[in-house]
């Protein structure tokens, strides 16, 4: 990985949070980013991707807009890290078959 600035970051909020709720935190449940990724091709990438949200209504042939809500979401991949600017390599090169 070009770098570790997100288990540094989640283990910082983790941290901080805890700090700040003292007395009144029982027990951790979950913490960390959402949407974390794994890539099962190898090489370095970002383990969190953004959500890009699209909603739309689809048109009927009437011409109309339908009455219930499509949705065509998409995760965006980040190229660079976002919180120390190191550029993520990508897939690993897999050798040539002969």
């Amino acid at each position: 990985m070009a770098c570790n600035c997100f288990e540094k970051t989640a283990a910082l909020f983790k941290q901080r949070i805890s700090e700040k709720l003292g007395d009144e935190l029982g027990e951790i449940e979950d913490a960390g980013f959402e949407n974390s990724l794994y890539s099962f091709n190898g090489g370095d990438h970002s383990p969190v991707a953004m959500n890009f949200k699209f909603r739309y209504y689809r048109k009927r042939k009437g011409g109309g807009l339908a009455t219930n809500q499509t949705k065509a979401d998409h995760l965006c991949m980040m190229s660079y890290c976002p919180l120390c600017g190191t550029k993520f390599e990508g897939d690993e090169k897999q050798p040539e078959a002969k």
